[in-house]
């Protein structure tokens, strides 16, 4: 009787682990269709208003992994002005690994931008226009009930927060992966088993006694293989601030590999009111509306 071969019986041994993972990932593409099919994000995303010239273009270099990692596909990029993100732009996508991006119909403003990756995120979100002064005890408060908010995800991870500290003054903004673990059903009454990761842009309020949420805005979901629930975080400051005028920026080639150095923020001061972040292009833009 001949011996059997040593890598037949590792590959015989492994078999059953990575048929499971295969299966889950798989369970998370099949879920992600089916969702995609249903929900296309028109009412999630801000509609570009084509009348205006304003608008972005760039392409993303990826940053290289192992020679055996998965290829890295862009999923989506967005842009969210920084003085209201309950605004968030989708670019059109194109190119190799989905790498080129454009935005058009842009009001003017400063934006920021959110890439994102099958489980990673490169993102220059603006939390705060001053330096962070939130002391531990905020932070304990921020995140007792961020965790203790949308009872729908079991799991929350912060990634970033930054604010104001101040009893009944302070304010706070955090960008969050929330993660549903149990299965899930839509309003069509299709059911979803892989887990399901939501970014969240998290706004809150110092009211006494703690923080509470003020409010919430999706950036982006997905369908995630069990195992990816927590994404690959990555902050870049050249994402964050681009200016839009009336006319296409491009911003050539954008290496995320490369960190980039920490914008200088200052301190808050009374002259300043922290609710005060409209632009001064849009403003003139209210009051030209306002004259018609």
């Amino acid at each position: 009787m001949k011996r059997s071969s040593p890598v037949l019986i590792i590959a015989l041994a492994l078999f059953p682990l990575i048929s499971t993972q295969l299966n889950v990932f798989g369970q998370a593409q099949r879920d992600q269709a089916l969702f995609d099919t249903m929900y296309t994000g028109k009412y999630l995303y801000t509609a570009p208003d084509l009348s205006l010239g304003g608008g972005l273009k760039g392409e993303v270099v990826v940053p290289k992994g192992k020679v055996t990692d998965p290829k890295k596909i862009v999923l989506g990029i967005f842009a969210l002005p920084p003085h209201e993100p309950k605004f968030v732009y989708k670019g059109v996508l194109s190119g190799e690994d989905n790498r080129s991006f454009e935005f058009r119909g842009l009001p003017p403003a400063l934006y920021d931008i959110f890439i994102a990756f099958e489980n990673e995120v490169y993102e220059g979100l603006t939390l705060n226009r001053f330096k962070n002064s939130l002391t531990e005890a905020d932070r304990k408060s921020i995140e007792y009930i961020i965790n203790k908010s949308d009872k729908f995800f079991e799991m929350k991870v912060i990634h970033r927060m930054s604010g104001i500290t101040g009893k009944k003054t302070g304010y706070a903004r955090a960008i969050v992966s929330m993660i549903r673990i149990g299965a899930t059903t839509d309003m069509a009454g299709h059911s979803y088993t892989a887990h399901k990761r939501n970014y969240k842009l998290v706004f809150l309020e110092d009211v006494g006694p703690g923080y509470q949420v003020a409010r919430t805005r999706d950036v982006f979901s997905r369908f995630i293989a069990s195992s990816k629930d927590v994404p690959d975080w990555n902050y870049r400051p050249y994402l964050s601030g681009i200016r839009v005028t009336d006319t296409i920026k491009d911003l050539g080639i954008i290496d995320l590999s490369i960190p980039g150095e920490e914008k200088k923020l200052s301190d808050p001061v009374d002259e300043i009111n922290p609710e005060d972040t409209v632009p001064r292009e849009l403003e003139i833009m209210e009051i030209m509306e306002k004259k018609k």
